[in-house]
């Protein structure tokens, strides 16, 4: 794993081995005014890509059981009364939500691990990110929705440069502001038709 910056260099931040891609990870921000857009690219080589993709479906089924397991233990095992089954049902998801998130940050670290490179949560401590996103007098992240249809990820979700280079086609402020956070990051994305 890297400790150090590669700002620049293209190389993948999570790894610091590989060379980072049009899978590399965007973070696209508005100007607080609206008159500038601006995305930090954090490089992500292909490698880290796979072992991140592979981490969705067991965390989001192990958040999912989390979730319903206090409610539907509450439901079949707790003597009380409908009103407060509900209440206890309500706390009881959110506590199963919240230590859903614990252990897969846990799976998910431990797991990233083993390949060398780190969780894709990680990728808000790298230190583009972290200036911009702390500037919030002059920068508010761009909200684009969850579900993009045009995504290149296995998420249903833009997060990718290849994602955001679709999401803002029609967008040249925008997409302007894409090439430019791949030219800072160091990483030339191949262009897809």
């Amino acid at each position: 794993m890297t400790g150090g910056s590669t700002a620049g260099t293209g190389t993948c931040w999570f790894c610091g081995k590989g060379r980072g891609s049009g899978e590399s990870v965007a973070y696209p921000f508005d100007a607080q005014d609206g008159s500038a857009v601006r995305v930090v690219v954090v490089p992500r080589c292909d490698a880290c890509t796979q072992v991140h993709r592979a981490q969705y479906l067991p965390s989001g089924v192990i958040i999912g059981g989390a979730a319903i397991t206090l409610p539907s233990l509450i439901t079949l095992l707790a003597p009380v009364s409908g009103g407060v089954r509900t209440a206890l049902n309500a706390v009881g998801m959110v506590a199963g939500v919240v230590a859903g998130i614990v252990i897969v940050s846990q799976r998910e670290r431990r797991a990233t691990a083993k390949h060398g490179t780190r969780p894709a949560y990680d990728a808000v401590e790298h230190e583009g990110y972290k200036a911009v996103a702390s500037d919030t007098s002059a920068w508010r992240p761009r909200s684009v929705g969850n579900l993009n249809p045009d995504s290149t990820s296995t998420s249903a979700r833009a997060e990718t440069v290849d994602d955001y280079r679709l999401h803002f086609r029609n967008d040249a402020k925008a997409l302007a502001a894409l090439e430019e956070g791949c030219r800072d990051a160091g990483i030339t994305p191949a262009v897809r038709a």
